[in-house]
């Protein structure tokens, strides 16, 4: 249904079984067959849910708390109140804005397709804080 998202580690309460789900791509999962490849014993979807709306919020602190980087040298910014390197050169995000929302819209896309009502509104909500944060900056800090 969209890019691939591999979730790992995911154990089967009843046979303890360990198994990576492609949440995309999994055959069984794409046919709404929540259950394990072992014993059958159905996941639990919440969950995984839980997981996935865990996994999301940690990368978008991570993309909030990025480095920022020289733009000439790639050194990070090490001072709080200087503009420019001592290079001279600007500093800009480690990590592009459009890389995250790519991210995001993958998990958007995750949760619409597996009725994830939980993630989707995560998702739905990080993504309207990022674009505002877009709209607020200055076209060169991007």
């Amino acid at each position: 249904p969209c890019l691939t998202y591999i979730l790992n580690d995911v154990v089967c309460v009843f046979c303890n079984q360990v198994r990576d789900l492609d949440l995309c791509r999994d055959p069984r999962l794409v046919q709404s067959m929540w259950t394990c490849a072992s014993c059958l014993y159905p996941y639990d979807k919440n969950a995984i849910e839980a997981r996935l709306v865990e996994i999301v919020c940690h990368r978008s602190v991570s993309y909030q708390v990025q480095d920022v980087v020289c733009k000439s040298c790639h050194k990070t910014k090490v001072s709080n109140m200087g503009q420019y390197c001592k290079c001279s050169g600007t500093y800009v995000c480690s990590e592009i804005s459009a890389a995250h929302m790519q991210r995001l819209k993958t998990f958007e896309n995750i949760a619409a397709f597996h009725k994830m009502e939980w993630l989707a509104e995560t998702v739905s909500w990080l993504a309207r804080q990022q674009q505002g944060r877009i709209l607020a900056q200055a076209p060169e800090a991007l």
